[in-house]
């Protein structure tokens, strides 16, 4: 789970904003406000770490779709000034799977793995910033360009590891750029101890080494790295050498490694999802699809042999016949079931409904049964609202999305079905809902649903299963919510630009703060303006 993220100077925001995560996260605020600054930091930020390019457009995940516009235009007011970078760090709830040796071979025996040396770490962090190339050193034979200028390695909050890029110059201007290890907290409280000392620093007095924290004009830095995008480490610096340093990089790029893997797991769901065409059937080979317009959504819904990922109820109608279902009615009173069937094509080149014992080749379509006449209907035939909920329920209930992020997923629904959403939302929250399950048998994590919403009756509904739970009120659905469930931040600005405020909720299911702007007194004002 990604437990906070910090941002600063990246588009509408200027001073660090830090936003801690809960499983269930609510982002409010008036249009352009800046709530998706958020997403598109991450998206920013693991594309960083995926390519080392600052200068971010395109965002891959989304089929391109999303298009961030670059280093000038992320950056806040677009000022390129020398000094100015953008800077962004992500806590990670739980650390990789530590296991190499911390060993060298010729002055080091018996020494620990990575694994103990760290085992009591909580969280891990990353913090890049970047800049132009390079600040301070600008000639015409080298133009600038966004790199990575620093990388900070946080354990438990606290800074453990940095390193930096530094151009290499010559009479001529620069020639190229270099990256070092220049602090290293020996000391650092989340380590092992051995009697008053920490593993690490015995680690490091064995193998003759005295790292001081760097002091940038009395010293050099304690170890150059090879291979790197900037200040960040990749896999080609790793040398497979057992040695202290290169084991600091192997760390660094576990680290790097398993953050990215978390952001590149997950899912934004846009604000407008696609609306399937009548009749389209989805091939069960279909290639990977982006979730921006809700196109994952739908082949999830057609995948051969769902995982146990989202949580789809099987029903056999008849011997040779089985479909997989979804109940709207459960979720937002809709009187229909989303229901996938298969549809086979004969030796002949026809199609035929349902289940051909003699076909070659079979494709699926996801259909609605209209719970009133038992009559199956198109999505094309219903409510705009409906096709626009389903991509929002099925990233709510996939398990195997270790963030989802969801704008706008009240579109087109009624005041009671937004309202029902909070019921969606909640019991994903509750234990046994709410963990990321990784396809390779790893641990399972927390994980979490950030939601960027206008909907009053959404946050009315959760605060009411806040309320319901610290009474001890049975819920018919499971869900059981406590305010560590759940944050709501509202989204505003001030003179220095966008800031992000925590509204803090009690066990009783009221806001401990007022809400900034009157930003639900609408009704208020309208009847007895």
């Amino acid at each position: 789970m990604i437990t906070a993220i910090k941002i600063e100077n990246f588009k509408g925001i200027s001073t660090p904003q830090k936003i801690e995560f809960a499983p269930l996260t609510l982002i409010f605020g008036a249009n352009s406000a800046g709530k998706s600054t958020i997403v598109h930091a991450m998206h920013y930020f693991r594309e960083v770490l995926a390519t080392g390019n600052g200068d971010v457009d395109e965002i891959q995940m989304t089929d391109c779709e999303l298009r961030l516009g670059g280093f000038k235009n992320l950056i806040h007011k677009h000022d390129m000034d020398d000094q100015k970078r953008i800077s962004i760090r992500v806590d990670v709830q739980s650390p990789t799977q530590f296991h190499k040796p911390l060993i060298h071979p010729q002055k080091v025996t018996e020494c620990p793995t990575i694994k103990e040396v760290f085992r009591f770490i909580r969280t891990v962090g990353i913090e890049i910033s970047v800049g132009e190339h390079f600040q301070g050193y600008r000639t015409q034979q080298k133009p600038d360009y966004p790199v990575i200028v620093t990388f900070k390695l946080f354990l438990d909050g606290q800074v453990f590891l940095e390193t930096k890029v530094t151009p290499i110059l010559n009479d001529e201007g620069i020639m190229g750029s270099c990256a070092n290890m220049y602090s290293i907290d020996l000391e650092h409280p989340s380590l092992e101890m051995q009697g008053e000392r920490t593993v690490l620093q015995c680690v490091f007095e064995k193998s003759g080494l005295s790292v001081e924290k760097y002091d940038e004009e009395n010293g050099d830095p304690p170890a150059p790295i090879e291979h790197t995008r900037g200040a960040l480490p990749t896999h080609r610096s790793l040398t497979g050498q057992p040695s202290v340093w290169g084991l600091l990089e192997r760390l660094m790029v576990d680290v790097i490694d398993h953050t990215s893997d978390i952001l590149q797991k997950s899912c934004h769901l846009g604000p407008i999802r696609e609306i399937p065409e009548r009749g389209r059937r989805t091939s069960l080979k279909s290639n990977k699809r982006s979730w921006y317009r809700g196109q994952a959504a739908w082949q999830k819904l057609t995948e051969k042999d769902p995982d146990g990922s989202v949580m789809i109820e099987e029903t056999e109608k008849n011997s040779d016949r089985r479909w997989w279902v979804l109940d709207l009615k459960h979720w937002i009173d809709a009187p229909f079931s989303l229901e996938r069937i298969g549809v086979w094509t004969s030796h002949e080149g026809d199609w035929a409904g349902g289940y051909y014992r003699e076909a070659d080749q079979r494709d699926v379509e996801v259909i609605l049964r209209d719970l009133r006449t038992d009559t199956p209907v198109s999505l094309s035939d219903v409510g705009v609202g409906i096709s626009q909920f389903i991509p929002v329920l099925v990233a709510a209930l996939d398990q195997s999305l270790p963030i989802a992020f969801i704008e706008q997923p009240e579109l087109h629904l009624h005041p009671k079905q937004q309202a029902m959403l909070g019921d969606v939302f909640a019991a994903q929250t509750s234990r046994g809902a709410r963990w990321y399950k990784p396809p390779d048998g790893k641990d399972s994590q927390e994980r979490t649903i950030i939601v960027e919403t206008h909907s009053e009756l959404l946050i009315l509904r959760l605060l009411r299963q806040v309320r319901e739970t610290n009474l001890g009120m049975a819920n018919s659905k499971g869900i059981s919510l406590s305010p560590l469930d759940l944050k709501v931040y509202y989204v505003g600005s001030n003179e220095e630009g966008t800031v992000f405020k925590e509204i803090q909720i009690s066990d009783t299911g009221k806001f401990v703060q007022p809400w900034p702007d009157d930003f639900f007194e609408l009704d208020f004002h309208e009847r007895f303006a």
